[in-house]
């Protein structure tokens, strides 16, 4: 079988085989005309679904545009098929890879927008398709595509866990596509990261973790500074834990629980109260509010104040999260 997509190119066929017509709004077809040296040679279909009409070549087709006809006449012509002898068709059981692309192609962890790998391959017919995606040629996670018509439009999308469910680790990773069984090739490469550097434009770093503090306390985070009102996003996406407002410290400020994490992210001396609900569900780039000087800001610009807190908010110890928010600012 040999699959003859609307949007798509030239296709071959033989007398006597069934290509299959995909597109829209095809539940009404009930005639499929198919060019021939004598004129136009009519066929009724086969098998009709909203999405899929099969039909067979008939005797004296020649190369043309078959044409979907409903039963008023009215027609969806399909792309160019060729007809040749059928020993010029594809073996039974051959795959070969058109194209594979994906998007996007910088990714990070649960933002809104999944990794989706698209693609198309050629071949006789319907085949289950192994999709593998690789990082330092080790296998995270593998779907198999059962079914799969050749020369079609197929897609999947990626949500960031691996196999074993848990959230894939930075760097660069690559798809791979072929047959159930038989050899893959690589379809489309992408980079994924897991944290997004959550000022959204120019900044600078301000106090570090553990300088003194009145009152013999400690800084228990890192000082980000930036333009009042500069957008402000979640680095990890994950669930509000607490939003509130504090005179004496924090001012306007939100804590999220880092998704696939024990790990809660603390956001200060906010512009204005978070844009986010308290309990609601925030994902990695989703903007959370602006850069301020609310609270017990220092100086007299803007700037945010950002703890780590690995076992949970005033639970254990923060950690210096300098070194990791530098690498999130050079993926960003």
């Amino acid at each position: 079988m040999v699959c003859v997509e609307r949007c798509a190119g030239a296709r071959e066929a033989a007398s006597g085989a069934t290509v299959r017509l995909i597109g829209r709004r095809l539940a009404g077809v009930a005639q499929v005309a198919f060019a021939g040296a004598a004129g136009e040679r009519m066929v009724a279909p086969s098998a009709v679904g909203n999405h899929v009409v099969e039909v067979a070549v008939p005797e004296g087709a020649v190369t043309g545009r078959p044409r979907a006809l409903d039963s008023t006449g009215r027609d969806a012509a399909a792309p160019r098929l060729e007809i040749v002898p059928a020993e010029a068709l594809p073996p039974p059981g051959s795959f070969n890879l058109d194209s594979g692309s994906t998007s996007p192609t910088k990714a990070f962890f649960d933002a809104r927008r999944e990794v989706r790998l698209r693609y198309r391959f050629g071949g006789y017919g319907p085949l289950d398709v192994r999709v593998t995606l690789v990082r330092h040629k080790k296998v995270v996670r593998s779907w198999t595509e059962e079914d799969r018509s050749p020369f079609a439009r197929h897609s999947l999308a990626w949500s960031g866990l691996t196999d074993r469910g848990v959230a894939g680790h930075p760097g660069r990773y690559r798809f791979r596509v072929g047959p159930a069984g038989g050899e893959a090739r690589s379809a489309a490469r992408f980079r994924f990261y897991d944290h997004r550097f959550p000022v959204r434009g120019r900044h600078s770093w301000g106090d570090r973790f553990g300088v003194p503090r009145s009152g013999g306390r400690t800084h228990e985070g890192q000082d980000v500074w930036a333009d009042c009102g500069s957008r402000l996003e979640a680095a990890r996406g994950g669930t509000v834990q607490f939003k509130g407002y504090s005179e004496s410290l924090y001012g306007h400020y939100l804590v999220i629980d880092g998704r696939q994490t024990d790990t809660d992210y603390v956001y200060s001396h906010l512009i204005h109260p978070p844009t986010v609900k308290d309990g609601g569900r925030v994902r990695t780039g989703e903007r959370i509010g602006g850069v301020g000087r609310s609270g017990n800001a220092r100086g007299e610009g803007c700037q945010l104040h950002f703890e780590i807190w690995p076992h949970g908010w005033h639970h254990g110890s923060p950690r210096d999260p300098l070194s990791e928010m530098r690498r999130w600012d050079r993926w960003s």
